[in-house]
Order: structure tokens, then sequence, then C-alpha cells
């Protein structure tokens, strides 16, 4: 004969006779296993091999010629500065009235420039 959910008893949850260490909570549980991992060499192999890594990266970082992202010499960049220098005092040789974006023609009632 089968029995059905609703004709069993209710269920109670009880921890007489078990272990404290077996009834814990979830949060004590986690905290728990926290505990263990960083109180175990696990933490100091990962910084380890971490610390390794880096050091690694560093190395070749310094082993590797710097990238050099010009063309030309400091010379041939001084003297192109120094042209641009004297270029930017020109004077402008565009039409400085405003005019309509649309018809291009310059707006009525505005001083022309």
């Amino acid at each position: 004969m089968t029995t059905t959910l609703h004709e069993l008893p209710p269920l109670h949850v009880t921890t007489v006779g078990i272990p404290p260490d077996e009834h814990i909570t979830p949060r004590e549980s986690h905290e728990r296993e926290r505990a263990l991992w960083w109180g175990s060499d696990r933490i100091a192999w990962l910084a380890s091999w971490l610390l390794l890594v880096l050091l690694g990266f560093v190395l070749v970082a310094i082993a590797l010629p710097a990238a050099s992202t010009s063309t030309t010499g400091a010379v041939a960049w001084s003297e192109q500065r120094a042209g641009e220098r004297a270029t930017t005092a020109a004077a402008t040789t565009y039409d400085t009235r405003l005019a309509s974006p649309f018809t291009g023609e310059a707006y009525a009632g505005l001083p022309r420039f």
C-alpha cells in the first residue's frame, strides 16, 4: 500500500544525537571553508605563482627594445615642428561672412566681418 504526501505526519527537524559539527548553518559552513582555504598552503602557492608570472612579464618588458613609433629622426622632427609653428600665424583665406548652409546666401542684417 502506498502513502500519499498528505497522509504523512509533519516533518520535524531535530539535532538530537547529531554531533555539533554536523549540524551547522550554511553561513557557518561557508566561514569554515574560507578559514580552511586561507589557513592552508593554497594561498601561498597561488601568491607565489602570481609573483613569478608578474616577474616574468617585467623581465620580458625590460629585455625587449623600446618600440619606436616615429620613422623620422629627432632632427627631422624638430624641423617639422618648427615649420608648423611658423605657419600657424598665416592669414585666413576663407570667406568669413555668415551664410545659410542651405542657400549659400548671406544672412540679412548681419554685419560683414
